[in-house]
């Protein structure tokens, strides 16, 4: 599994993704949502992001460079962010995301800088929670009717990862792939 930058040969793979009923439920995308959006995420949210250094969005592709899903920084400043990610239903359920965000925030918090580091999910997205909690996330308690999708106001569930703690965890945190 590697890192690397979103290409246009990833779009299709991205169109389904977020077409997907979890995704949908969880993440607080258009719906429909279309190639042209997907292009728009490509070209405008993930690029630009990387222009400004505000956000960095890798895709996370197999060993064939088949897009799986993304995982992403949001800076806040110079050495708090928060964390993203997002899979493909056919990648999901096999440790993938947790791989992928371990290498992350392993680049957040040695090549970075960070401090600290957010989460956030849709409180009923428990398969986020377990990932946030298996990378050694501390969770906070939820808060009431912040998560905002499709005109529903659910609660959003969230956490920190505090740069000592990821380092003194580091090994016992790392997925075994």
């Amino acid at each position: 599994m590697t890192l690397r930058a979103h290409r246009e040969e990833d779009l299709d793979r991205i169109v389904e993704q977020c077409q997907d009923e979890l995704a949908q439920r969880y993440v607080p995308l258009p719906s429909p949502y279309s190639l042209a959006m997907a292009q728009d995420f490509l070209n405008g949210y993930v690029r630009g992001g990387w222009d400004t250094r505000a956000r960095t969005d890798f895709a996370v592709a197999d060993d064939n460079d088949r897009y799986l899903g993304s995982v992403g920084l949001h800076s806040h400043n110079d050495d708090r962010y928060e964390v993203g990610f997002v899979f493909h239903p056919d990648a999901r359920g096999r440790g993938l995301a947790t791989i992928a965000t371990h290498r992350l925030l392993e680049w957040a918090f040695d090549d970075l800088g960070a401090q600290v580091v957010l989460w956030r999910a849709n409180a009923s997205n428990e398969a986020s929670t377990r990932i946030a909690t298996k990378l050694g996330f501390e969770l906070s308690t939820p808060l009431v009717g912040w998560f905002y999708r499709h005109g529903v106001y659910d609660d959003e569930a969230m956490g920190t990862l505090r740069r000592q703690r990821f380092v003194d965890n580091r090994d016992a945190t790392k997925p075994s792939r």
